[in-house]
């Protein structure tokens, strides 16, 4: 059975909300100390790490086999113009071009948009030090999502299945005017690890957690009349237990499951409050 459009907003949805609440919650990152000019910390070295690997499957394209949903509008249709399109924001952005699940996508514009425009900037390190690549004391920049995919992976894979990463890090050296020898990067890649994940990747970390927790608040808003328009009441005996009718032209029976699912987590608002972070933590790029 065929995915409908609307199917495939809740498929979208429910699917960014999943990767969402999986990265921003109580047993990655410890409790707030205040919601004002703050800052966000792990609990962990392992969370942080943990943090960064799922980051990359939210900054990575569905595509190939790993797409079974019919989502038929894809990003290699377009050219990957942008390149916050070879993310998952790239479908955020069909729910906004076309929302037809919820009403106001004002506040989900603004805060997808405003990730994606962080992302594709660039990161700058004035002095950086790579002995392995004979470079010392020399300005290195490199895109931002380029960085955190290469951390990421670095930090899920052994070195032996890091091919096309090196070949990546290969490039945004060869662009910063280094040049390693294919056979000689293996080291290269524990030093730029060092560098972006245990030095960039953790300052930078509070930005990130905002972007994510202002689109996870922006789908909640984005579906709380849903929410409302959406819930009843079935009977077991003599209990009542909330249900959810999808909306109108909700037919494939999984988006119908994926729709009760996200109607029920509303009844929570988002694990994390909204916050704002401290100016101090937005300094380097």
């Amino acid at each position: 059975m065929a995915y409908s459009d609307i199917d495939q907003e809740v498929v979208i949805l429910k699917a960014a909300t999943e990767m969402l609440q999986g990265m921003v919650n109580h047993s990655l990152l410890m409790p707030l100390s205040q919601v004002e000019d703050t800052n966000v910390q792990f609990k962990t070295d392992t969370a942080a790490t943990l943090f960064n690997i799922l980051l990359v499957d939210f900054l990575s394209p569905v595509t190939g086999k790993d797409r079974p949903y019919d989502l038929r509008c894809q990003p290699e249709e377009q050219g990957f113009v942008k390149t916050a399109d070879t993310t998952f924001l790239f479908y955020l952005r069909q729910v906004i071009a076309n929302p037809l699940t919820g009403h106001d996508v004002t506040s989900l514009k603004h805060h997808v948009e405003a990730f994606a425009s962080w992302l594709e900037d660039s990161s700058h390190i004035e002095r950086m030090n790579l002995p392995s690549a004979q470079m010392t004391e020399a300005p290195f920049a490199i895109q931002r999502m380029r960085y955190l995919k290469l951390c990421g992976n670095i930090a899920k894979h052994s070195f032996a299945r890091l091919g096309k990463d090196q070949a990546n890090l290969l490039d945004a050296l060869a662009t910063n005017g280094v040049t390693v020898k294919e056979g000689h990067v293996t080291p290269v890649l524990e030093e730029f690890f060092a560098w972006f994940h245990n030095d960039l990747f953790l300052y930078h970390a509070s930005t990130i957690v905002e972007f994510l927790n202002n689109i996870r608040w922006a789908i909640y808003d984005y579906l709380r009349l849903a929410h409302l328009l959406s819930e009843t009441e079935i009977e077991v005996g003599t209990y009542k237990f909330p249900s959810y009718n999808p909306p109108p032209g909700v037919s494939h029976h999984l988006a119908k499951e994926l729709w009760w699912g996200m109607m029920w987590q509303h009844h929570r608002k988002p694990f994390f409050p909204r916050f704002s972070v401290d100016p101090i933590m937005k300094r380097r790029s």
